[in-house]
């Protein structure tokens, strides 16, 4: 069993168990009248809206990789965070990620490595617009301690991470007129293509209407949460629904699963049992609501596949192989 095969097993593994520990104490028929008396027109417009929230983020993603080319399109990077969704169902440790900008720039004609930087960088600035989440729901709502234990790792990671993406960006410019040799000069060949991709960072009129739009984005994700409460009868305001969507995330970046399935369920049950949900109700809230955002992406990124809109499965083998193995966008 070769390391990825074993990576997805035992991470499914983990997932099973999680959900088993969640279930244990059930009674079936308690679960299934919550289902009986949920509001399923709910659950529908939260799919919906989280398809919304994947056009805000394609819109946001194509505004920051402008940088590197005019001319991108919506649609393109739309598509690639399908399949990226569709990547981390079927891969361990959240290689969609590498899925996602496989697909971006296979349909934009952009070197792999520059792609990557620009789903690096578009990652930096949504945690960042989540740590403003993060604070405005304290305002309002006393969070867990061990909540706030990991988002202060997050944004010391979050530093961390824009300190090396800055000098990423700079190292360009230092080395200038320099004509590294051998070993070194394969190494900067890479950063340099790496780099291309950050050149928003040398365009502030960039970054603000981007940090806009990540905003824009949390918000919308909070409307998905709150629809998912309303569908299983949870009638609580939109306060709440951030502090719930902010407890999902935390939990979900702990652990690394396919789909994050039993971590998200994991999470979203402890938030709602602390709002005074019910273990039933906290249950079918927490499954109705992964479903409800993963499984539109998922069947539209089949539907892809089977249009030929959608080269999957060679996306998923290069995802495993960037950035030094992968085949540039064009090459079979």
């Amino acid at each position: 069993m070769n390391r990825r095969r074993f990576a997805y097993v035992a991470a499914a593994g983990i997932s099973l168990v999680i959900l088993a520990v969640l279930v244990r104490e059930l009674e079936v028929e308690h679960v299934l009248q919550v289902l009986a008396d949920s509001q399923w027109e709910w659950l529908i417009a939260a799919a919906a809206i989280n398809l919304v929230n994947t056009a805000i983020e394609a819109v946001r993603w194509t505004l920051l990789a402008s940088s590197v080319r005019t001319g991108l399109r919506v649609r393109s990077a739309f598509r690639a965070l399908i399949a990226g969704t569709l990547g981390n169902v079927v891969l361990p440790m959240k290689l969609g990620d590498g899925v996602r900008a496989f697909v971006y720039a296979e349909s934009e004609r952009l070197s792999v490595s520059a792609a990557i930087s620009t789903v690096v960088l578009d990652r930096m600035l949504d945690l960042s617009a989540f740590l403003v989440v993060v604070t405005l729901t304290l305002l309002v709502y006393p969070l867990p301690a061990g909540v706030l234990h990991v988002t202060r790792y997050v944004f010391v990671a979050l530093i961390a991470g824009i300190v090396a993406l800055v000098a990423i960006n700079a190292s360009g410019g230092r080395r200038a007129g320099m004509n590294p040799q051998g070993r070194w000069s394969r190494v900067w060949s890479h950063v340099d293509r790496f780099a291309v991709g950050l050149s928003a960072l040398r365009r502030g009129g960039l970054l603000a209407p981007a940090a806009a739009i990540a905003m824009l984005s949390w918000a919308t994700r909070i409307l998905v949460v709150w629809s998912g409460m309303r569908a299983f009868r949870l009638d609580l305001p939109l306060a709440d629904a951030a502090a719930v969507l902010v407890i999902i995330n935390v939990g979900i970046a702990v652990v690394a699963t396919p789909a994050n399935i039993g971590p998200f369920e994991l999470a979203a049950v402890a938030a709602v049992k602390l709002l005074g949900a019910r273990e039933a109700t906290a249950l079918s809230f927490a499954v109705g609501l992964h479903a409800a955002e993963v499984l539109p992406p998922v069947l539209i990124g089949l539907g892809l596949m089977w249009l030929g809109r959608l080269d999957f499965a060679r996306a998923k083998k290069a995802s495993t192989e960037l950035p030094d193995n992968a085949p540039e966008p064009g090459r079979r």
